[in-house]
């Protein structure tokens, strides 16, 4: 009698522990709300309100329904959807850590340190969706996705100068109160947009276009902190610098709004067919993209193997589901001039 061969454990793709570190990190901020954060408070109840607390619940909620939408109808809603509110969610968590951690860490209580953890999953989550998402052989330039790139610039040019601008009367992001911590975590987050944004003009790599809205993102989150403390009641005593960083904030919001809902990215000059496909053998039918009617596929259905020589006539590739550049074992969808972010 042969012997049984035990089927293979499924693998855990990239794209999957992304989402899974995401929802780790929703997780932990439902708790993180309610539970005390510094002294008696916590972020859901502050001597100036609920204001801080509510707008967590809203972003947690919205991240993870975006979450769930994708992982039900992943062609509707592309996969790094969740992490906009995720990581204006993550961002708001950083601010008191951050504003206590440089001298007055004692004073953080559970609350704290679960947002803390909830905001680091949920960026770390965000990084392997996106590094997972990213289409092979594309590059950060106008194109679909413009307006997003430029929204997205212009909050990062914002975030400097509200960084050292008062927020309210002598008191800036860079120098509160408690110390520098809340302007140095800005800071070096938005260096390390800007510093993504260069690498990926540049060409250095593909996935640096899918990264720099994360740092960003969180900066958003940070300068949403304050105006959201004095809602509805102080609004009146904030400075140019709050509203600097509210308009950053929105800028920055919109932009990763349009870059992921609409395509950021577009083929690379001279690529008007989709990028190699990483097949050493010969096709079978597993690797086409479903047919109309369930008929069996053809040769006809496949993308070309590689790009036609420069200078020669390119036909439009139909749109559909082809094998995912990246080499993983899924489905992408090209849209009949680049690749999306939908997968299945």
């Amino acid at each position: 009698m042969p012997e049984r061969v035990p089927a293979a454990a499924p693998e855990l793709s990239l794209s999957s522990l992304g989402k899974l570190l995401a929802t780790i990190g929703l997780v932990l901020a439902f708790p993180a709300i309610w539970v005390d954060a510094v002294g008696s408070e916590s972020y859901w109840h502050q001597s100036s309100g609920h204001a801080v607390g509510a707008a967590m619940l809203v972003l947690a909620v919205g991240s993870l329904v975006l979450l769930a939408a994708n992982l039900a109808q992943p062609r509707s809603v592309p996969e790094r959807a969740y992490s906009i509110p995720g990581l204006v969610l993550g961002g708001l968590f950083l601010f008191v850590p951050f504003e206590f951690m440089s001298e007055h860490s004692e004073l953080l209580k559970a609350g704290a340190w679960l947002g803390l953890a909830a905001a680091l999953t949920l960026a770390l989550g965000s990084i392997v969706t996106a590094v997972a998402g990213r289409p092979g052989g594309m590059e950060l330039k106008a194109g679909r996705g413009g307006l997003g790139q430029v929204l997205t610039g212009l909050g990062i040019v914002l975030v400097f100068p509200a960084i050292w601008t008062d927020f309210v009367e002598s008191l800036t992001y860079w120098d509160t109160s408690l110390g520098h911590g809340v302007g140095i975590g800005m800071l070096v987050l938005a260096i390390a947009a800007g510093l993504l944004v260069l690498g990926s003009l540049l060409g250095i790599h593909s996935a640096l276009a899918a990264l720099f809205p994360i740092p960003v993102l969180l900066v958003a989150g940070l300068f949403l902190f304050v105006p959201l403390e004095a809602a509805f009641d102080h609004l009146g005593d904030l400075k140019v610098g709050a509203w600097l960083g509210i308009a950053a904030g929105l800028a920055i919001a919109l932009g990763s709004i349009a870059m992921v809902f609409t395509g950021s990215a577009t083929p690379a000059e001279g690529t008007t067919s989709p990028p190699p496909q990483p097949r050493a053998a010969a096709p079978t039918e597993l690797d086409l993209p479903p047919t109309p009617g369930g008929a069996a596929p053809t040769e006809l259905d496949l993308p070309p193997a590689e790009s036609p020589p420069t200078g020669q006539p390119v036909e439009t590739i139909a749109a559909g589901w082809y094998p995912d550049p990246s080499g993983e074992s899924r489905l992408r969808y090209w849209d009949g001039s680049g690749w999306t972010e939908h997968t299945q």
